[in-house]
């Protein structure tokens, strides 16, 4: 694969990923639940992944290099984030408060960069790091701001307390599996990531199970439920491996901090909210603080 091909196949794939708050919305209440919805989705993309990958190199595609240790350890953050990114965006009380929530979810660039001070003791800019942390954490406020302003701030909050606290936890949990990546399979062949999510799967699965959930999707949203499933689940993490392999990460990194403002447009779009001020602003914010945390560390 070229260059040029492989950053285009790293636009495409943050292209879909920012759909996927909009369809996860839309395809769990169409589902009428999170669980047997996200089997639905990380079985069915997990299998095509792993069919794919098999089909380019059979074993080793998957786990070439990596350690039983490293694929558990990679597994549980991917598994967490997975099971609270959907249900967080299945229990939110309304459109909106999903579109609000999904400017949460980008707050795991801040947690990627944290947690790798920790993790590889990075030389750290705390004149970048601090105002960026800032700027992040003032932007997702922002954006859960009601329109009546401060004042509605902490009874909305309270309201909606769960579903947002998941969704915090969600992104921490990315930064972890983000690290944790790094430290067991930057040198890999393989790629585990069709196992991770066919263990989201099984998980989802279990607990649909368990809970007594059924899928009753109406015949009219499964079109969007296969989309969900083949691009921003399955597709995008085959075409963003291949970006990363063989694209100009430089250029790939920059693009990617466009992706809070592409899928809250899209999820406004899609969903038929408003783009109101402060769901803007706190993209901006968002946006500004990734930036900036993301050049705090060497």
């Amino acid at each position: 694969m070229t260059a040029r091909a492989a950053n285009l196949s790293g636009v495409l794939a943050l292209g879909f990923w920012s759909t996927s708050i909009a369809f996860t919305r839309a395809v769990t209440e169409a589902f009428g639940g999170p669980f047997m919805c996200g089997a639905f989705l990380y079985l069915g993309g997990g299998a095509l992944l792993l069919g794919l990958a098999w089909a380019r190199g059979g074993v080793q595609a998957i786990t070439g290099g990596h350690t039983w240790r490293g694929l558990a350890a990679c597994m549980a953050p991917f598994v967490l984030y997975t099971t609270l990114y959907t249900w967080a965006l299945a229990r939110a009380p309304s459109r909106e408060v999903a579109v609000q929530l999904g400017l949460v979810n980008y707050l795991w660039p801040l947690a990627t960069v944290l947690l790798s001070i920790a993790f590889f003791r990075c030389r750290v800019r705390w004149g970048l790091l601090v105002p960026g942390a800032v700027c992040a954490v003032a932007g997702a406020a922002l954006a859960t701001m009601p329109e009546g302003g401060i004042a509605l701030f902490l009874p909305a909050m309270a309201g909606n307390a769960v579903p947002f606290a998941a969704m915090l936890v969600a992104a921490v949990s990315w930064g972890l599996y983000s690290n944790l990546s790094r430290r067991f399979a930057a040198g890999a062949k393989g790629n585990a990531v069709p196992l991770y999510q066919l263990a989201g799967g099984c998980v989802f699965l279990l607990m649909g199970v368990g809970l007594g959930e059924t899928a009753h999707a109406p015949a009219g949203h499964w079109g969007a439920a296969f989309f969900l499933m083949v691009f921003p689940v399955a597709l995008a993490y085959r075409l963003w491996d291949a970006a990363v392999r063989g694209g100009d990460l430089v250029l790939l990194g920059a693009i990617s901090y466009a992706a809070p403002l592409v899928s809250t447009l899209f999820a406004c779009w899609f969903l038929g909210e408003p783009l109101h001020a402060g769901l803007l602003y706190g993209c901006v914010a968002i946006m500004a603080g990734a930036v900036l945390t993301r050049r705090s560390v060497t």
